[in-house]
């Protein structure tokens, strides 16, 4: 029972990975819900590295709301407190995926 009560939970949300590569100087780590989302580079922003989500769930909405909070997270990780979107892509056969500069604004 347990072990189908997992499985149910990893189809619902997605089980997005995600990456990222330090461009910049990393900073004191940061929770997910403090990272922002942009979809243009902000005039002060610090570039810190590159960020990437993916996920094969197939579902448009659901799909890109987990590969979002997964980028967020990973942004996070290198103490970036927003992504600046430069890639996105939801598809029914491959799933949702998101590419974005991670980016400290003091």
């Amino acid at each position: 029972m347990k072990n189908i009560l997992f499985a149910a939970v990893l189809i619902l949300t997605g089980c997005a990975t995600g990456s990222h590569i330090l461009t910049g100087t990393a900073r004191p780590a940061i929770a997910a819900d403090g990272v922002k989302i942009y979809s243009t580079m902000p005039a002060n922003a610090q570039v810190i590295g590159l960020v990437n989500s993916e996920n094969g769930f197939r579902y448009k909405q659901p799909g890109m709301n987990s590969v979002t909070e997964k980028i967020k997270a990973e942004a996070g990780k290198i103490g970036a407190n927003g992504v600046v979107i430069d890639q996105q892509q939801n598809n029914a056969w491959t799933g949702a995926t998101i590419s974005g500069t991670a980016i400290f604004i003091p």
